[in-house]
């Protein structure tokens, strides 16, 4: 009885271990739950213009990317900080925080159109018909 006891708890721990490790592994067998398929990750930079996309080796290349649109990310990326540490005050200032989302809201749909714009520019290129000699 004691023998069948211990090999059922053995086999419940390794099991339980096992899914634990599984699952601290992530998605497709990856560390911090990224996936290993592309068309799973968001909308980004790696699907503009360009056959590259904007991204370089080391990151976003800005070459590509007007000084208007710069701005706004930057700003976003502001608005974002400040968003986190207004929430992470006592009490919470719901007005502010409200209004930062509005504000990082409106910079992402403004950001969004123009990506799409950037790619709805490059699929008219690509098929654009090629002159003939």
């Amino acid at each position: 009885m004691k023998k069948a006891l211990a090999v059922l708890l053995a086999v419940v721990l390794l099991g339980v271990a096992g899914a634990g490790i599984a699952e601290a592994r992530g998605r497709g067998g990856q560390r911090g739950g990224q996936s290993r398929n592309w068309n799973d990750r968001p909308m980004s930079w790696h699907q503009g213009a360009g056959s590259k996309g904007m991204r370089g080796q080391g990151g976003l290349m800005w070459q590509n990317v007007p000084d208007d649109i710069r701005s706004k990310i930057t700003e976003r990326a502001k608005l974002r900080l400040e968003l986190r540490d207004t929430m992470g005050r006592r009490p919470v200032d719901r007005a502010k925080a409200l209004e930062l989302r509005n504000q990082m809201r409106k910079l992402s749909q403004e950001l969004s159109d123009w990506r799409f714009n950037q790619r709805l520019d490059f699929i008219e290129k690509i098929q654009a018909p090629t002159p003939t000699k």
